[in-house]
C-alpha cells in the first residue's frame, strides 16, 4: 500500500529564496529533516505530517471542526516551505506545487510553498532552508514587541496564535485563548452592535481595518486599543486575519485630559495607520523585512535585507553617530524610543516614532527589533499648534480686552496695559498683589464702601462657581463692560474686561430700529400697535377708557410733488416733533404709514378726551416753514373709544379709520368722532373702490418713470415705474390712498397686470435696453398664477427677462415667507431680478435679506434724508453697504435730493441712487429722453 503524500512545512525569518548550507531539524513521526513547524510545551517539535493525521485545532478548542491550521509557539513568524513527498518513497510531486499558493500579506507573517524542489528527497534536504537560529530571531522579534498584541485569526475570527505582547495586553495566557472568538476582546455594547463580525467584515471588503476604542481584558477590566486587522489570501481564498493590537490607554485619557485643558486649540491626533517592521542582527544588520516597512521606508525585501539600518537615517543623524547610539541605548536599558527624521528609498523624509528593543535567547543577544511608525502628519499638526499658540501668545499681549491674572489666594499676578487704558489707571495703581477686592474698588465701584461691597461678593459668587462665565455691567460715567471669569485647574483664575459700550449703543440703536421709524423717531406700527394692546389689556372697562386717534395728512402727495421728498421728509419730522410734544404721562404716538400717524390715550373723563383731541388738532394745524416756505399740510383726525365703540383693537384701528376718512371727506382739517352710523363715509368708501376697478377700463391710470443711476460712472441703469392715478373728479388720488384699496378689495390684480404689461411694452421700445423696475404687491405674490403672467407678458411685449426689475417690500415677505421664498427662485429660473424695496424699515431686514435671492437692495429714503445730520444714519448706511458688499448685492439709495448726498454715497462706495437730484417722475418718452 503506497504511502500517504505528507506536506511538509518549516519556517524561516529569511525572504522566499532558499538559503543552504543548513542542518534541519529532524522530525520524529516522518523523520524527514526539516526546520520546525509546530512547537507544542517546551521542545516537542511536530512536522506537518503530525497535523494531516490530527485535525486543527483540537477538539477541546473547536468542536466539530474539521480544518488544521500551522501554528508556532504561539505565534506565526517567518516564511514557510514546503514539499509534498511519499512517506518513504523518493519521488515528489512536482505539479502540485508550481509557484508560491500562500501569502499572508499585511501581516507578520508569510507562507510559501517553493516551486524549485529536488527530484530526491536528499536534493530537497540539501536546498532547502534550514536556519532554525533565523527563525528563533522572528519568533523573539514577535514576543520582545511588549507594546502591541499580534496574533492570527481565522476567517469566521477565532483566535490561532498569541503572542507574549497579546498575553501582556489582554491577560490570557496562549492556552486560554487560542482557538476563542476575539469578540472577547470587545465590550458587551460593541458586541450587541456586531462590532466584531463588521470589523473583519470590514477589513475583508476594504483589504484593511483599523480603529481604536474600548476593549476588554482577562480580568474585566478596560484599556483603550489602536486595532489593525488585515485579512490574508491564498490563491483568491481568504485563509483569516492578521491583528495588531495596541494599548494605547494613556495616551488616550492624556489626549482626552488635553482637550479638556486646552479646548481652544482642538488638537485632533490620529490614529496610527501603519508599522514597518523589521529584525535587525547584533551588528545593526537587516534581517528580516515586512510589508509594512516597504510601504513606509519604500525598500523592497531584496533591495533592503543584508543592509545597515542606518540606510534609513539622515545625514546629520548618521554624522552624530546616532544609529550606533540607538542600539547601545536599547541595549543598555532594554528599550531606545524616540521621535526622529526617517528617510525614504526615494530620498524624502517623514516624521517617526522609532522603538528599537533588544532581543535575546538563553542570555544571549540575537539582534534587535525595530518597529517604525510615520507620525509626519501628526508632527504637522502639532508644529501648527505650535505655531498658532505662537501666534496667540503675541495677540494676548496686545488683546483688546483687559486681562488680569489672580493667583489662589486672589491677589493680581499679572495684567495688561488695556486693562489700565479702559480704567484710565497708572502701573503704580494697579500693582502687583492687589487683591480682588481692591482690583474691584478702582474698576467697577468707584463709587462707595457699600458697591466695593456688593461688586465684590458679586463677583467673588462667579468665581466659586469654577466654570467660565460672562456678565454684563455698566459703571461709571456710561462705560459698559463684558466681564468674563475663567478658573483654572490650579485654582487661579483669568478675569478679562472688555469695553462693550459701542456694541451696546449699537444694539440700543438696531433695537430702536426694529421698533421705530427712522425719519420721524416715532414708534412704527408694529410697536405701536404693541403698546396699544397693553394699553387695553390694562383698563378696567367698567371705569377706563382708550381713545385712539387715527391721522393722516391732506395735502402731504403735493407736498412731495411740488417742493420734492426731502421737504415732504422734513415736514413729517417737523409734526412729529410736535405732536411728540403734545404727549402727556399715559399717552402714545406712532407713524403708522407713509403720512399716517397714531395716538393713543387712557383716559377716565371725557375732559381728558376733549383735552387730548385739542392738543392733536392744534399741533397738526399750525402752519410749517420748510426752505422759507410756509407749509400747511392740513390733517384729518378720526377719534374711537375702547370699549365703547369697539370690543377690541382690530375694530378700534377700523373704526377710527372710519371716523378719519370721514373728516377727510366732509370736514377736511377738522376732528371727527366715530358714530355708529357713518352711512356717507361708507358710501365714500364703496365709491372709491368702485372706482378702482373701473380705472383702468377708463384709462385713468399713467406710468412715469424715474431714472437710476450708477455712483461711479453717472451712467443711467434702469428706470422704476410709478403708478399715477388721475380721477377726473378727485383729481390725483395717491397710491397710497388706493393701492390699499385695490389690495383689499382684489382690484390690485387687474391694476398689477395693467402695470405690468405696461411698463414692459413701453421698456422694449426704449433705444436703450436699460432695465425697468415694477412694484410687486403682497397680494400678487399670493396669487398663484403671477409668474406664469409675468412669463407671458415677457414673451408678448419681446422684452428680455433680464431687463425686467420686480421690486417687493419685507412685508411682502412677512405675510407668507415659503410662498414668497418659491415665488422669488422661479422668478430666478426665468432670468428676472428681484429687488427689496425699502430695506432697513421692516421688522426682520436682516433675516430677510440672509433667507431670499435678491439681486439688490434699495436703501429707504429716510436714512438718505439724515445722511448729513446724523451718526447714526451714517453708521446705519455704512452697515447696510458693507453688508451688501459682503453678500454680493449691490445697493441702491432712494430719495438723493442733493448733491452733497450724491458726493457723500460716491465716497462710501454706494453703486446706484435715484431721487429728485437724478430726474422727477416723468413720462416714458420724456424720463428716457432725459
Amino acid at each position: 500500500m503506497r504511502a500517504p503524500c505528507v506536506i511538509t512545512l518549516w519556517l524561516s525569518v529569511s525572504t522566499a529564496r532558499t538559503r543552504t548550507g543548513r542542518e534541519p531539524s529532524l522530525c520524529r513521526t516522518c523523520e524527514i529533516r526539516c526546520p520546525e513547524l509546530v512547537r507544542k510545551g517546551a521542545g516537542n517539535i511536530l512536522c506537518v505530517c503530525n497535523l494531516l493525521s490530527h485535525p486543527w485545532p483540537p477538539p477541546h478548542h473547536r468542536p466539530g471542526a474539521n480544518r488544521w491550521r500551522a501554528r508556532a509557539g504561539g505565534h506565526t513568524g517567518g516564511i514557510a516551505f514546503g514539499c509534498i513527498r511519499s512517506r518513504g518513497g523518493r519521488g515528489i510531486d512536482r505539479r502540485a506545487m508550481p509557484r508560491p499558493v500562500t501569502a499572508l500579506q499585511r501581516g507578520l507573517t508569510r507562507l510559501w510553498f517553493t516551486g524549485s524542489f529536488a527530484s530526491e528527497c536528499a536534493d530537497m534536504s540539501s536546498s532547502l532552508p534550514t536556519d532554525r537560529t533565523s527563525d528563533a530571531l522572528y519568533r523573539l522579534l514577535v514576543n520582545a514587541v511588549a507594546d502591541y498584541a499580534i496574533y492570527m485569526l481565522d476567517p469566521e475570527g477565532y483566535i490561532a496564535n498569541w503572542n507574549s505582547g497579546a498575553e501582556r495586553a489582554k491577560g490570557y495566557t496562549e492556552a486560554e485563548i487560542v482557538g476563542r472568538h476575539f469578540s472577547c476582546f470587545y465590550t458587551p455594547e460593541d458586541r450587541a452592535n456586531f462590532a466584531p463580525r463588521m470589523a473583519l467584515q470590514t477589513a475583508l471588503r476594504d483589504g484593511k481595518f483599523e480603529t481604536e476604542g474600548w476593549r476588554v481584558r482577562k480580568d474585566g477590566t478596560r484599556f483603550w486599543a489602536n486595532v489593525l486587522i488585515d485579512p490574508v489570501f491564498e490563491n483568491g481564498r481568504h485563509l483569516g486575519f492578521a491583528k495588531v493590537t495596541r494599548d494605547r490607554t494613556v495616551q488616550y485619557e492624556a489626549e482626552i485630559n488635553s482637550r479638556r485643558i486646552e479646548q481652544r486649540f482642538r488638537l485632533l491626533v490620529q490614529g496610527v495607520t501603519d508599522y514597518a517592521l523589521c529584525m535587525l542582527d547584533t551588528d545593526g544588520i537587516v534581517s528580516n523585512w515586512n510589508i509594512g516597512a516597504q510601504r513606509t521606508h519604500g525598500h523592497t525585501e531584496e533591495e533592503i535585507v543584508g543592509r545597515h539600518f542606518s540606510v534609513f537615517h539622515t545625514g546629520e543623524s548618521i554624522q552624530e553617530g546616532e544609529p550606533a547610539r540607538a542600539l547601545d541605548i536599547a541595549l543598555r536599558k532594554g528599550k531606545y524610543e524616540c521621535e526622529c527624521w526617517q528617510v525614504r528609498s526615494d530620498g524624502t523624509r517623514f516624521w517617526a516614532h522609532l522603538v528599537i528593543d533588544p532581543l535575546f535567547e538563553a542570555g544571549r543577544l540575537m539582534g534587535f527589533a525595530q518597529i517604525t511608525r510615520d507620525i509626519s502628519r501628526q508632527k504637522a499638526d502639532s508644529d501648527r499648534i505650535a505655531a498658532v499658540s505662537r501666534r496667540l501668545d503675541l495677540a494676548l499681549s496686545n488683546m483688546t480686552q483687559g486681562l488680569c491674572l489672580f493667583d489662589r489666594d486672589g491677589c493680581l499676578s499679572l495684567h495688561n496695559v488695556r486693562l489700565l487704558e479702559i480704567f484710565g489707571l497708572t502701573e503704580s495703581q494697579l500693582p502687583l498683589g492687589t487683591t480682588l477686592r481692591e482690583v474691584i474698588a478702582l474698576t467697577l465701584a468707584q463709587n462707595s464702601e457699600a458697591a466695593v461691597d456688593s461688586a465684590y461678593q458679586r463677583h467673588r459668587a462667579l468665581i466659586a462657581n469654577a466654570v467660565a462665565t460672562s456678565v454684563v455691567e455698566e459703571v461709571h460715567d456710561g462705560l459698559v463692560l463684558s466681564i468674563s471669569h475663567r478658573v483654572m485647574a490650579d485654582g487661579t483664575w483669568v478675569t478679562t474686561f472688555e469695553d462693550i459700550t459701542e456694541r451696546r449703543r449699537s444694539e440700543e440703536r438696531l433695537l430702536f430700529m426694529t421698533h421705530h421709524d427712522m425719519l420721524t423717531r416715532l414708534s412704527n406700527r408694529t410697536h405701536f400697535l404693541e403698546g396699544l394692546d397693553a394699553t387695553i389689556a390694562a383698563c378696567a372697562p367698567e371705569r377706563d377708557r382708550v381713545a385712539l386717534a387715527a391721522i393722516d395728512l391732506d395735502r402731504f402727495t403735493d407736498i412731495n410733488d411740488l417742493h420734492g421728498h426731502f421737504a415732504g421728509d422734513q415736514v413729517l419730522r417737523m409734526l412729529a416733533a410736535r405732536l411728540r410734544a403734545t404727549l402727556r404721562e399715559g399717552e402714545s404716538l406712532g407713524r403708522v404709514g407713509g403720512d399716517e400717524f397714531a395716538a393713543a390715550k387712557a383716559f377716565r373723563d371725557e375732559a381728558e378726551l376733549i383735552d387730548f383731541a385739542n392738543r392733536l388738532e392744534a399741533a397738526l394745524r399750525a402752519p410749517l416753514r420748510v426752505d422759507g416756505q410756509d407749509i400747511n399740510t392740513g390733517a384729518s383726525i378720526g377719534l374711537a373709544v375702547y370699549p365703547v365703540d369697539a370690543g377690541d383693537r382690530e375694530q378700534l384701528l377700523k373704526n377710527a379709520d372710519l371716523a378719519m376718512q370721514r373728516a377727510k371727506a366732509d370736514l377736511a382739517g377738522a376732528i371727527c368722532y366715530y358714530e355708529p352710523r357713518m352711512d356717507e363715509a361708507a358710501r365714500a368708501r364703496r365709491a372709491l373702490v368702485q372706482d378702482i376697478w373701473s380705472a383702468v377700463e377708463r384709462k385713468e391710470f399713467e406710468l412715469v418713470y424715474q431714472v437710476q443711476k450708477s455712483v461711479r460712472s453717472g451712467e443711467t441703469t434702469g428706470f422704476e415705474a410709478l403708478l399715477r392715478w388721475n380721477h377726473p373728479e378727485r383729481g390725483r388720488i395717491s397710491p397710497l390712498t388706493f393701492i390699499p384699496l385695490a389690495e383689499e378689495c382684489g382690484a390690485i390684480l387687474r391694476i398689477g397686470e395693467w402695470v405690468l404689461r405696461s411698463a414692459c411694452a413701453e421698456a422694449a421700445a426704449w433705444d436703450e435696453p436699460h432695465r425697468v423696475a415694477v412694484n410687486i404687491s403682497p397680494a400678487q405674490i399670493a396669487h398663484a398664477d403671477l409668474v406664469p403672467l409675468i412669463q407671458r407678458v415677457l414673451e408678448e411685449t419681446g422684452l428680455q427677462p433680464s431687463r425686467l426689475e420686480l421690486e417687493i417690500t419685507e412685508s411682502a415677505i412677512m405675510s407668507d415667507r415659503r410662498q414668497t421664498l418659491e415665488f422669488l427662485h422661479a422668478l430666478a429660473g426665468i432670468g428676472v431680478s428681484v429687488a427689496l424695496d425699502d430695506f432697513g424699515t421692516g421688522y426682520s431686514s436682516l433675516d430677510t435679506l440672509r433667507s431670499f435671492p435678491f439681486s439688490k437692495i434699495k436703501l429707504d429714503r429716510a436714512f438718505i434724508t439724515e445722511i448729513e445730520t446724523s451718526d447714526q444714519a451714517m453708521a446705519i448706511i455704512r452697515a447696510i453697504l458693507a453688508l451688501g458688499r459682503s453678500l454680493g448685492i449691490p445697493v441702491l439709495a432712494e430719495g438723493v435730493e442733493t448733491r452733497s448726498q450724491l458726493a457723500i454715497l460716491r465716497t462710501e462706495d454706494c453703486d446706484e441712487v435715484q431721487g429728485y437730484l437724478l430726474g422727477r417722475p416723468r413720462k416714458p418718452i420724456f424720463a428716457v429722453a432725459s
